[in-house]
């Protein structure tokens, strides 16, 4: 991408980072009408085993959000790090405060604030918005669990998966503990014995809830 704008800054690496993980929605969904006429193709050969094939091709739009969901899920913490970068301000040698991984934008100015608005985007977007999600998925999966007698997480069960039933909720604490690690490298970022820290209680306290399930 600084290739194609001509050099690498800041401000393209930041943009970067916060646009480039929405380019998978519409790849992952243009993926469905291209299975569908695969599985077609497929399942029209005179060879069984091809025909056995189609039927693993064709992907709906489900097996769509389950696989988009699944990648939101795995790369939370690197979405919140990014959404969180231009936040974490530290003071720099000369005396003015500076974003730490982009020292060149300093902290307060108007060029700060613009890209700013870039960052309280991707946290709404891709943090916020992991949380809205999730707690509503959750919301149908409990009301499944108790209509089928805790025999069925009907069609959002992909946001429980290999979650006990007890534990359904799981994953929104593991969001949250990514979080609040991000929050104490943005209000620590000038004192890093403090930020390692309430760091690693933080990671005490979630590794016993781990221990506790």
């Amino acid at each position: 991408l600084g290739c194609w704008a001509g050099q690498q800054t800041s401000e393209v690496a930041l943009v970067f980072k916060w646009v480039s993980p929405l380019i998978l929605v519409p790849m992952v969904l243009a993926a469905i009408p291209c299975s569908i006429g695969m599985a077609k193709l497929l399942g029209a050969a005179p060879c069984s085993t091809l025909a056995r094939l189609s039927k693993g091709c064709r992907q709906n739009l489900v097996s769509s959000w389950t696989f988009l969901y699944m990648l939101w899920h795995v790369y939370f913490a690197t979405l919140t790090s990014n959404s969180f970068l231009i936040f974490t301000c530290i003071e720099h040698p000369n005396g003015h405060m500076r974003v730490s991984n982009y020292p060149d934008i300093q902290c307060g100015t108007h060029r700060f604030w613009v890209y700013s608005i870039g960052g309280i985007t991707s946290i709404l977007v891709y943090v916020v918005g992991f949380f809205v999600v999730s707690q509503q998925a959750l919301v149908h999966v409990r009301q499944n669990l108790k209509e089928s007698l805790f025999m069925e997480r009907g069609l959002f069960e992909f946001v429980t998966d290999g979650l006990r039933t007890s534990h359904v909720e799981f994953n929104i604490y593991g969001a949250m503990k990514d979080v609040c690690l991000n929050l104490v490298i943005v209000c620590l970022a000038h004192d890093i014995t403090s930020q390692l820290l309430l760091s690693a209680a933080i990671l005490f306290f979630w590794a016993v809830r781990v221990l506790w399930l």
